[in-house]
């Protein structure tokens, strides 16, 4: 006879195959490399809410910030306990080029599990820049080489390298002026210190409401439910379509069983239609996607960011 004690011990030392059957055995943790009440943190919370009693037990979201949005995925890269999974976005793709030290590269140390939705960023002016849309945007930008500037939340976001794309689709020569905080920023472009930023569509949604600001476009393929009549960029700038991915990731070495698992599990939040509705107001479109598909998306999310940073000769310091 097999000790209590040892008996206890044993599913601790079987392989992750042998225990996948009785996965999750503790609460799910989505770990998400941000801080509490942002838009990753928001849907991430959404995702978690639904997919604990599917799983048949809790899902719940710890945030992890830190070293450029790195210490949450370091720390899903090493978790042993079968438990945690990581939220990642656009940034983690982004910073496969451009974050060299960050301890930790997507392919090999995760494997994709679902997405949750893509966002779309807004192109916002100051009321009184003189450009009503897209087009006469770009004719000023033209006609005043070097003077005209756009404001991000930091050099190597993904807003950042959206203007940088805009600058190599176009030609004009507009200054990048990154701020620490989206919050910041709003406040020097409503002040005109600085005449345009590009912002996720919820914060420029809610700042155009009372014509503080001038939303000119989205960068999505199609209109975003959360500014209506506010034209994509590619009624401009034809086949522009660029939306920031949020989706789950898990440990490399996860059993396949649990990922489709998982999956199924997710698949079926972004399938609600009410949870479509609430994203859509957010500015984010829901994906239903199959493991393979996700991956596919993240690695081709991966190659479009490297090829726009390299191209636009965009470095990180550090």
């Amino acid at each position: 006879m097999i000790p209590r004690r040892t008996a206890l011990a044993l599913p601790l030392l079987l392989p992750w195959p042998a225990c996948a059957l009785a996965w999750p055995s503790q609460p799910v943790r989505l770990v998400v490399p941000f801080g509490a009440a942002g838009a990753t943190d928001i849907f991430a919370r959404a995702v978690a809410d639904r997919i604990g009693p599917a799983l048949g037990g809790r899902a719940f979201v710890e945030n992890r910030p830190g070293a450029g949005a790195t210490l949450g995925p370091q720390m899903v890269a090493r978790a042993t306990d079968g438990h945690a999974l990581l939220v990642i976005t656009s940034s983690h793709t982004i910073g496969e080029t451009l974050l060299p030290n960050r301890g930790y590269v997507l392919a090999r140390d995760f494997i994709p599990v679902a997405a949750f939705n893509s966002t779309a960023l807004a192109i916002t002016i100051t009321p009184a820049l003189p450009a009503q849309d897209m087009a006469g945007l770009i004719a000023h930008a033209r006609a005043h080489p070097g003077a005209l500037s756009y404001a991000t939340t930091g050099i190597g976001t993904a807003n950042h390298l959206v203007g940088e794309l805009i600058r190599l689709r176009t030609g004009i020569d507009w200054v990048h002026v990154p701020y620490r905080a989206g919050a910041e920023a709003r406040t020097d472009l409503m002040a005109g210190r600085v005449p345009v930023m590009i912002d996720p569509v919820a914060g420029a949604a809610e700042l155009s409401r009372d014509g503080r600001v001038r939303v000119l476009a989205v960068t999505s393929a199609a209109p975003s439910a959360a500014l209506p009549g506010v034209p994509p960029l590619a009624a401009t700038l034809p086949g522009f379509d660029v939306g920031l991915l949020i989706g789950l990731m898990a440990p490399a070495g996860t059993p396949p069983a649990v990922v489709q698992r998982l999956n199924e599990a997710v698949r079926a939040v972004t399938r609600d239609p009410e949870v479509q509705r609430q994203w859509r107001t957010q500015g984010a479109e829901a994906i239903d996607a199959s493991v393979a598909d996700w991956g596919a998306m993240v690695a081709a999310d991966t190659e479009r960011w490297a090829a726009v940073a390299r191209d636009a000769g965009v470095r990180v310091e550090g």
